[in-house]
């Protein structure tokens, strides 16, 4: 967070997650690779899980694979009170 320079600081980057999909099937498809969190966080009632970041990968032939990264923000881990803030709620190992 140190070095974010958005003007809003839940568009900072947070954690990139590479993935590989590998396409097993008999024929080209394109793929979407989807990244969820959950957690008893924040305001209540809690989400079961809500979507964070996504990717789609275009054109995998069969028996091939393709690497994506998942580029996840600050505020994709936030919640969403009553008043529109934007809550990030730590547990009690910091985060």
């Amino acid at each position: 967070m140190a070095n974010c320079t958005d003007a809003f600081l839940d568009l900072c980057a947070f954690q990139d997650i590479p993935i590989t999909v590998a396409n097993t099937g008999s024929l080209s498809s394109d793929f979407v690779v989807l990244a969820f969190v959950n957690g008893n966080l924040g305001p209540i009632p809690y989400p079961i899980k809500t979507l964070a970041t996504y990717q789609r990968l275009f054109k995998i032939a069969a028996g091939q694979s393709q690497n994506a990264r998942l580029n996840m923000v600050l505020g994709a881990l936030g919640r969403v009170n009553s008043i529109s803030s934007c809550i990030l709620a730590c547990n009690s190992s910091g985060f």
